[in-house]
């Protein structure tokens, strides 16, 4: 809290001296107050109004830079830091910051080639050893590209797909039948009945006789001679 008090206080006496005088440096100062504070916001409104009356200052785009990396915006910040190093290739903070901005859009080969870059520039930074490890983590991280051709088939070289013919009927209806009554369920066909075998004369059956108890005054063929009148 003491701290924070501390700031606040200085950024209330930066906040008079830039109103005395809009057109001092002294703008960096409040914008690197704002940004301490977390008031990300206030910042970039004081650094872009600065640049604006003093465009050639690279010092206040680095800090611009650095705002907009901390508000989340890394393209922002990139095309800003590009700006810088394309006016003075060996602006040490803004190759460095370049470094934690193509970080932030996991972007690893950009990363690695400002890291490189940075080494020449200043190898006695003790933070180098920090960053290339940032790096080496983002590159280990790096989508590998997708192997060309599908990937093998978990499916058994000898296992065939099962054919399922959707439109197959249920079963066949016999064409030869007669219609079923209205309203009756169809039904599978049935085979029809194998044709009787013909009978022949040894197996035909044997022919009754009469019974004996038969009505009186039938006649039995073969008992005896008719009387004649």
């Amino acid at each position: 809290m003491a701290e924070t008090g501390s700031e606040e206080s200085r950024l209330n006496e930066l906040q008079r001296r830039w109103e005395y005088n809009p057109n001092s440096r002294v703008y960096l100062q409040l914008a690197e107050s704002y940004r301490r504070l977390g008031r990300l916001q206030e910042a970039i409104a004081v650094l872009e109004d600065g640049l604006a009356k003093r465009p050639n200052e690279l010092s206040g785009m680095v800090s611009l830079g650095r705002c907009r990396l901390d508000l989340g915006d890394s393209e922002g910040a990139v095309r800003i830091l590009d700006a810088v190093v394309q006016r003075d290739p060996t602006h040490i903070p803004a190759n460095k910051l370049l470094i934690e901005t193509h970080i932030a859009r996991l972007d690893a080969e950009a990363a690695t080639q400002r890291l490189d870059f940075y080494r020449m520039l200043n190898d006695q930074d003790p933070e180098i050893a920090v960053l290339a490890q940032r790096v080496e983590t983002l590159r280990d991280r790096a989508v590998e590209p997708a192997p060309e051709g599908r990937a093998p088939s978990t499916r058994p070289e000898n296992e065939q797909p099962l054919a399922i013919d959707d439109e197959a009927p249920a079963f066949e209806l016999d064409l030869d039948a007669a219609p079923a009554a209205a309203g009756a369920p169809s039904a599978p066909a049935v085979e029809s009945a194998a044709p009787a075998p013909v009978e022949t004369a040894a197996s035909a059956p044997a022919v009754e006789t009469a019974s004996p108890d038969a009505a009186a005054g039938a006649t039995v063929y073969g008992s005896r001679p008719c009387a004649t009148t």
